[in-house]
């Protein structure tokens, strides 16, 4: 019988081959996979991925026919985008935070090859895209954008690489847990009418907080669906369908969305950057 090795660290729960049980972890999409995917036909399209993790939805991916490339940082080449907050070690938070990456990295390869994958792992910072990154036929970000310092920029560089769709999934309400199915309860109400109000307006919310206390190191920024669909707009993207859905986080039920975009500017050379970068 496979064994997980002591080294690796699931951040999603994960079926793989030659394992009697699911892998443990905080995030289980398994059941409202393909509403967080957007509902999108992935066979024999070539998908590029931002932030696999420990590599759920890469591999789900794979066996609806995609043919994935991913992106994530590299543990010896890049840093997490910390909020470097002057009264607080954040370098020290940033060490922290590449180490348990590396976990979360030898869990994507473990998996990676007890599920035999031809997934390619791109290690670098969204940021630094290399020019010779091949053009995609889909791109798909879930829930990224807020941990990264220039989500405009992000967003900029996938275009670059996508000539079809882009699938974008995040967070509904930053605030708390309040899921779908319980909107309606007398002690959500003032909450939903909160977050539809944001949803359906152009807003970016900044995250951290002056007061350590109340820090999360790692968290930016909440945008809402209408400043991401403003923002694809600029970039020659237009929003072909909305979804809502639950996801799970510690067994416990969360609002999510995904918006599909499709291409209306054809992708050509200089399109996004000057000279081809």
């Amino acid at each position: 019988m496979v064994k997980i090795p002591k080294n690796c660290k699931f951040y999603h729960v994960q079926e793989i081959q030659g394992l009697d049980k699911p892998t443990k972890g905080p995030f289980d999409l398994r059941k409202n996979v393909y509403q967080l995917l957007g509902d999108c036909d992935y066979k024999n399209k070539s998908v590029l991925e931002l932030g696999p993790a420990s590599g759920f939805i890469t591999f789900f991916l794979e066996n609806l026919g995609a043919k994935v490339s991913c992106i994530d940082l590299s543990i010896k080449k890049d840093e997490w985008d910390t909020i470097p907050h002057v009264n607080v070690n954040w370098k020290k938070k940033q060490r922290l935070a590449m180490k348990d990456l590396s976990k979360v990295r030898n869990a994507f390869w473990f998996a990676h090859k007890q599920n035999k994958s031809n997934a390619k792992l791109i290690e670098t910072h969204i940021l630094k895209l290399p020019k010779s990154l091949p053009i995609h036929d889909y791109g798909l970000i879930a829930t990224v954008l807020l941990h990264i310092q220039n989500p405009f920029l992000a967003l900029r560089n996938m275009c670059s690489k996508v000539k079809e769709r882009i699938i974008i999934s995040d967070l509904v309400d930053d605030m708390g847990i309040v899921s779908t199915k319980h909107r309606f309860k007398f002690s959500n109400i003032s909450k939903s009418l909160s977050s539809d109000y944001f949803n359906k307006n152009t807003f970016i919310k900044f995250l951290p907080r002056s007061n350590v206390m109340n820090l999360n190191y790692d968290t930016w920024w909440k945008l809402s669906p209408a400043t991401i669909i403003e923002m694809m707009s600029i970039l020659g993207f237009k929003k072909e369908k909305y979804l809502e859905h639950v996801q799970y986080c510690n067994n416990k039920p969360f609002d999510m969305y995904t918006i599909v975009f499709k291409r209306h500017v054809k992708i050509r050379k200089n399109l996004y950057f000057n000279n081809s970068k």
